[in-house]
């Protein structure tokens, strides 16, 4: 800010470091290695990835921010675990969690759970009790019908030769685009009924 509002920033200065020294001839700071925290910005990074699959895989099942679900996290390394530890608090609240347990191998893991993983962490959600696995099923398998009928519709339509001859480039594209969307959501689907 000093050149902007230099008599300002030159009170601050004087003030704050009790210095003689003009802040016009002082010394640019300099960085201190010590504040240097990359393995703690790597975790962060690691953890927005987790909370974001974790959101996400909440949003798809439909299960309400009301009801909380236990995380299960399973760690390669184990510079991992204190930094998951001091962030239990937070990481229960982005994850709408009532409980983060950490563990060194899959072996407990139940049998009903899905997973987020990012580089050295993997999280199990275990989702039993969370949402009816028969009305979610059948929720599924009504989409997946859904989509295969989509899927049916707009792969007539691009294997018509008429439309293709007589549709404008646009429309032709845009029936393609759809098709790829449905498609996607159709093996989204799919993998959701498997992991059911």
């Amino acid at each position: 800010l000093h050149p902007v509002m230099p008599f300002i920033t030159e009170r601050i200065y004087l003030e704050l470091y009790n210095n003689d020294e003009s802040i016009m001839i002082s010394k640019w700071p300099t960085p201190n290695d010590k504040y240097n925290f990359k393995d703690e910005e790597n975790l962060i990074e690691e953890m927005k990835k987790i909370i974001t699959q974790i959101r996400n895989i909440r949003t798809n099942m439909n299960i309400h921010p009301s009801k909380k679900s236990k995380l299960i996290f399973v760690i390669d390394n184990n510079e991992f675990e204190p930094m998951i530890e001091s962030c239990k608090p937070w990481i229960e609240r982005l994850g709408f969690s009532n409980e983060v347990a950490i563990e060194k191998s899959e072996a407990n893991i139940p049998a009903r759970a899905v997973s987020c993983i990012a580089d050295g962490i993997k999280v199990y959600m275990p989702f039993e009790e969370l949402i009816d696995i028969e009305e979610e099923k059948k929720k599924l398998e009504t989409e997946k019908e859904r989509l295969e009928k989509e899927v049916e519709r707009s792969t007539k339509i691009l294997s018509n030769q008429g439309f293709l001859n007589k549709a404008p480039a646009e429309k032709i594209q845009e029936e393609k685009e759809k098709l790829e969307k449905y498609k996607d959501m159709l093996e989204d689907t799919k993998a959701r009924i498997a992991q059911l």
